[in-house]
């Protein structure tokens, strides 16, 4: 959990111990309102309208952080593996560059991925960054040649060999992308959390246990949706 995450939960969690201790002070020992009916009513709704706020404010900090989370997980994911390598072995990657390419563009797609394969067991990460650059760009374009589908999307290519193979040598080049990744996943789902706990307090539940009850569904965006009707 982030440390603004941290922070996001426990300002909801101030705010409405705050409230409930505010609103506490609106009744008598014996359970009566202090106050007459209408100032009662308005004393507690100005109580309700400062907590809410508050938890607005929160929610809307939790979706900037998701959205932050997101282009981080985006750029991770992006990021040119030629920053990750020496100068000998980019220099290596620029020799075997034309060479690489043919092989991507002459090769038929099973006999590219065996070739990568070759590749991705040397171990030379100039050579990988050469071929998985070359191969990269034949994938993009065989996902543009396939047929759409009935939703008229591009049909996935990510059960093939070419795709694994090619995978495998993101990771060689970048091996702690994957874990930086699913960290920011992570992180975006604790966010998520954060929103909903405000959202649920803010529509009457008392307590950060009591808001986390109706927090369980199966798809985030359905949560999400659920809460903010």
């Amino acid at each position: 959990m982030t440390e603004t995450i941290k922070n996001l939960k426990a300002r909801a969690e101030r705010a409405q111990a705050k409230f409930e201790a505010d609103k506490a002070t609106l009744y008598r020992g014996d359970g009566a309102p202090v106050y007459g009916d209408q100032e009662h009513k308005e004393r507690l709704g100005a109580l309700t309208q400062e907590r809410n706020a508050t938890l607005r404010q929160i929610e809307e900090d939790a979706r900037t952080e998701r959205a932050t989370l997101d282009t981080k997980a985006a750029n991770i994911k992006n990021r040119d593996a030629a920053g990750l390598l020496t100068s000998e072995e980019l220099a290596n990657a620029n020799d075997r560059r034309a060479f690489a390419q043919d092989a991507a563009e002459t090769l038929g797609v099973e006999e590219l991925a065996l070739r990568l394969q070759s590749v991705q067991a040397s171990g030379d990460k100039g050579v990988i960054f050469a071929h998985l650059s070359a191969a990269e760009r034949r994938q993009r374009e065989i996902i543009r040649s396939r047929p759409t589908g009935t939703n008229g999307t591009v049909s996935s290519f990510a059960t093939t060999e070419l795709d694994g193979v090619i995978s495998e040598m993101r990771k060689a080049l970048d091996p702690h992308a994957e874990v930086e990744i699913e960290s920011a996943k992570s992180a975006q789902e604790e966010a998520i959390e954060v929103e909903l706990l405000a959202a649920n307090l803010k529509h009457g539940a008392r307590t950060s246990a009591g808001a986390y009850v109706n927090r369980r569904y199966d798809n985030v965006a359905e949560r999400l949706d659920l809460r903010r009707a």
